[in-house]
């Protein structure tokens, strides 16, 4: 977002070449959410962003809070925690299983994204 030029840059790259399949990893922003981003002519964007698992959890900014591409349920904040992502599925029917775990292991949320949205 603080790079308006280079963003537009890379999603007129995604509608022009129209490359199916496309999601963002993201991190260091000491929470965890993913995010649905929709724009004309594309299939929903969506950005895991996964931290922190080794350093203090912080508390967002205000203007964070009330994302409204962010998939509801996927926000945790305060919380050590760590994503994992597993792709299954046979050709033509692939899934894309993102989860995220707190630091003991405990899922605290999971999300499956089939391939057929990212077209």
């Amino acid at each position: 977002g603080k790079y308006p030029a280079e963003q537009k840059e890379l999603l007129d790259f995604l509608r022009k070449t129209k490359i199916p399949g496309v999601v963002f990893l993201s991190g260091d922003r000491h929470f965890t959410e993913l995010l649905a981003r929709r724009e004309p002519g594309l299939y929903p964007l969506y950005e895991l962003t996964s931290s922190p698992l080794t350093s203090g959890p912080a508390q967002p900014k205000d203007e964070e809070k009330n994302n409204p591409a962010r998939v509801p349920g996927t926000w945790v904040v305060g919380v050590r925690n760590f994503s994992l992502l597993e792709v299954s599925g046979k050709e033509g029917e692939r899934v894309l299983t993102l989860r995220t775990l707190d630091a003991n292991g405990k899922e605290l949320w999971r999300r499956d994204i089939k391939a057929s949205e990212l077209k």
